[in-house]
């Protein structure tokens, strides 16, 4: 059993395979701790967190795209970037479950283009949901967040199982449903 006063820590590895064509990997590491400000009278609780990220993107190719100038130099690029995330719970006495939560993803927005660049774009969001301490199966979420200069307004329903381990989540913005 881990000691849970240095906080959390995760590993993660992702991959995304088109065929034989391309491929897009990557591998995290995340660290995450909360403190409770028991000085003040709801002792709200402050979580935070980071991901150190490694992103790779690869193509293989073939007789047609042997040729092709993207490809003459590599056919691979790699890049590092950053997240970090803050959320509060602030146990207002009228709104129990409300939490706020910011997040900036790709921080350093890494270049993974072969020949030009090619930036993956910093994302920025602002959520709220609250969390009924008595009704956890249907909680309303709102997220707004800010990428390549455009803001998008999204809001959501989630769900919780399982002690809180486990959420569904539905929802959408004028562009998509998800």
């Amino acid at each position: 059993i881990l000691d849970k006063r240095y906080g959390s820590y995760a590993i993660s590895v992702t991959n995304f395979a088109a065929t034989n064509l391309y491929r897009e990997d990557g591998f995290s590491v995340t660290a995450a701790d909360s403190y409770q400000f028991d000085n003040l009278v709801s002792r709200p609780v402050l979580s935070y967190g980071a991901n150190l990220k490694y992103l790779r993107r690869s193509f293989s190719t073939d007789e047609r795209t042997n040729n092709d100038p993207i490809f003459q130099d590599r056919r691979a690029s790699d890049a590092f970037t950053m997240d970090l995330g803050l959320m509060i719970h602030p146990h207002f006495q009228t709104l129990p479950g409300l939490k706020l939560g910011l997040v900036a993803q790709n921080i350093t927005e890494p270049n993974i283009g072969l020949s030009s660049t090619d930036r993956i774009p910093a994302k920025y969001v602002f959520g709220v949901t609250y969390q009924d301490p008595h009704f956890r199966y249907l909680n309303p979420t709102l997220d707004i967040y800010r990428r390549r200069g455009r803001t998008v307004v999204a809001g959501a329903l989630e769900s919780w199982f399982a002690q809180e381990t486990l959420a569904l989540r539905f929802g959408g913005n004028r562009d998509q449903i998800g």
